[in-house]
């Protein structure tokens, strides 16, 4: 191995894997060159997803002649080494891998130099598919501008695979809709994972210094950008490379992850400073506890609110075909739901005056879960008509026509029908709205 090719180790190390064992990169930052990455790479596993950012032409010297984008450098030349860089990335990659390239525009002489989209021809060109183009908004920028400028606090995110067989997973990036009369009184309209991301993401980026005192980069990942791109695409034991790794965000926040991380960069410095960045990390991921507890809680409450209207919505609909209906009562299942879009399974006993009316009842209630409304709650419903003689009593009690306020007593209410269950949805003070 020449001296190019020389691995420096940060002082806290991943133990060797035996899959790289042919390989000259180690888990975590390297020291390397990106355009020898053919090379590098020989002997290594195919990475699952490569999440990097080439220099902005010649925006910022990184003190390294070898460095893509060096001071002066024609555009076309610049264009020349992303492309070859492109190029090796789709070759060393998995068959169902993904590449993430994050750029922003520049000018020079007073014009706009659109490098993303030129970046992402030359990923075109190396045979990646562009699949999503993100806004980013950094929501700080220089405080500086020229005449003609505004200032720019957003930079480009796109999302490229080698095939159409990809990983894209939101889930873990969903968020709980905040605090709203209409999920609540419409839980069956929202997602119990929380809303979708959209292709705008919000997020300030480090303030320089952070870290360390000093300036350790002129363009660092903030952590929970490199998160989101991980946790779309990758899932945990995924191998996954920055080939311009910088201070080593990307590997950084991987390994932290569960995934394995390398990242190859031309600054020894950035090498030496990897632990910090190896703790940032950590420190981000400990912070998002709360985010998935808060998540996992709205989860409950949608899908127990669902289940008390589904039940209020049955009771009323078997009432208005004139069978005597005491209450319903539902109890969410620990089975399986079965069938399409199904979220989740639920008993629900039909508490009945008069037993030969059982069959009447669930050929009724089977009749309206198989349309609309009932059929767009996502809810797999057992029928269980039982007499009133043997039903049980204890739980909440939601009094009819009054679904959403909080139960007052663990009694029999007066009004047919009535909706009794242990469920308790937090909060429960929500609505005291009749439904129409």
């Amino acid at each position: 191995m020449g001296p190019e090719l020389s691995v420096l180790i940060s002082r806290r190390w991943w133990p060797k894997l035996p899959v790289m064992e042919r390989s000259a990169l180690r888990r975590g930052l390297n020291i390397g060159d990106a355009l020898k990455l053919g090379d590098l790479w020989q002997g290594a596993p195919p990475p699952s997803s490569i999440i990097t950012s080439p220099p902005y032409l010649d925006m910022h010297d990184y003190g390294n002649a070898s460095q893509i984008g060096t001071r002066g450098q024609p555009f076309d030349d610049y264009l020349a080494q992303v492309a070859r860089l492109f190029g090796d990335c789709y070759r060393i990659t998995a068959d169902d891998a993904t590449f993430w390239l994050v750029a922003g525009s520049v000018r020079r002489n007073g014009r706009v130099l659109r490098i993303p989209d030129r970046l992402a021809t030359c990923a075109e060109e190396a045979g990646w598919g562009l699949r999503e183009a993100i806004t980013w908004d950094k929501q700080k920028a220089l405080p500086w501008t020229h005449h003609g400028e505004f200032r720019d606090i957003t930079e480009q995110i796109l999302l490229f695979s080698k095939t159409d067989n990809f990983r894209f997973d939101p889930t873990g990036l969903r968020s709980p809709i905040p605090n709203s009369i209409w999920w609540r009184r419409y839980p069956e309209r929202y997602s119990p994972d929380g809303s979708m991301p959209t292709n705008l993401w919000s997020i300030p980026i480090p303030t320089q210094g952070s870290w360390s005192g000093v300036r350790t980069h002129f363009c660092p990942f903030p952590e929970e950008l490199t998160y989101r791109m991980l946790a779309l695409t990758t899932v945990e034991g995924d191998i996954v490379l920055d080939p311009l790794a910088g201070v080593g965000s990307v590997p950084a926040m991987a390994n932290a992850m569960g995934r394995i991380g390398y990242g190859l960069d031309l600054t020894a410095e950035y090498v030496r400073l990897y632990d910090r960045t190896v703790q940032s990390a950590t420190r981000f991921l400990s912070r998002m506890g709360d985010d998935r507890h808060r998540r996992e809680e709205f989860k409950q409450t949608i899908i127990e609110l669902r289940l008390l209207k589904f039940a209020k919505l049955l009771g009323k609909v078997i009432s208005e075909e004139g069978i005597p209906i005491s209450w319903v009562r539902v109890t969410k299942s620990n089975r399986l739901p079965a069938g399409d879009f199904k979220i989740v399974a639920g008993d629900f006993e039909l508490v009945l005056g008069d037993d030969s009316l059982g069959d009447r009842a669930a050929s009724v209630a089977r009749s309206a879960i198989a349309k609309p409304p009932l059929s767009k709650f996502g809810i797999d419903a057992r029928l269980l008509p039982v007499r009133l003689s043997d039903a049980v009593t204890t739980g909440y009690w939601y009094a009819s026509g009054r679904f959403w306020n909080a139960p007052t007593s663990r009694r029999q209410l007066t009004g047919v029908p009535h909706v009794v269950s242990e469920l308790r949805p937090i909060p429960d003070m929500i609505d005291d709205t009749p439904y129409a």
